[in-house]
């Protein structure tokens, strides 16, 4: 009986080494398994932020382009802005009319505001090419008003910090009189 056991025993060692190269083989193929796994894994998360971002940029794009059409409708409603000052300018306009002129201004502003465009302000300024355009000089005397802007004919706009139209203004200029 003896040798019945070891015979068992041997049997038994031989069927684990079949097991054990199976399961040796099995742990090979998850391992590979696992690789291939992290390589599609890294692979679809760079597609996808490649898609993001081509997503974005595109959005940003598309952004940018609203903004500019946007820029340049308003840049159309600037004259009639303009015509509605001179309309209100007018002494001789009848009360109600000057009010109705006053009133559609008033809607139009608010419209310019909505897209945060906002007049330049030229009153007691400093003469600065990037918001005002010199159409005129004038000679002064004094030489503290030397580029102080002394008349504005015409509103400037501008929106966030883009100009869409400068401030067309008269500027002072010093002369020197100890020159000829």
């Amino acid at each position: 009986m003896a040798k019945d056991s070891e015979q068992d025993d041997i049997n038994i060692v031989e069927e684990d080494d079949g097991v054990s190269s199976r399961i040796d083989k099995l742990k090979k193929e998850l391992e590979i398994c696992g690789k291939e796994k992290e390589e599609y894994l890294k692979g679809w998360q760079r597609a996808k932020a490649d898609f993001i971002n081509a997503e974005r940029e595109a959005n940003g794009r598309s952004a940018t382009k609203v903004y500019f059409t946007e820029s340049d409708l308003l840049k159309e409603f600037l004259s009639l802005a303009d015509s509605f000052e001179t309309a209100l300018k007018r002494e001789d306009a009848p009360g109600q009319w000057l009010a109705g002129m006053k009133n559609m201004y008033e809607l139009l502003l608010q419209a310019f505001a909505l897209y945060k465009v906002t007049k330049i302000s030229t009153r007691g300024e400093k003469f600065d090419p990037r918001y005002h355009e010199a159409v005129a000089t004038i000679e002064a005397d004094d030489e503290e008003k030397d580029d102080s802007i002394i008349e504005e004919i015409q509103t400037g706009y501008v929106r966030d910090n883009e100009i869409l139209r400068p401030a067309k203004v008269k500027v002072a200029k010093f002369k020197n009189r100890g020159q000829n």
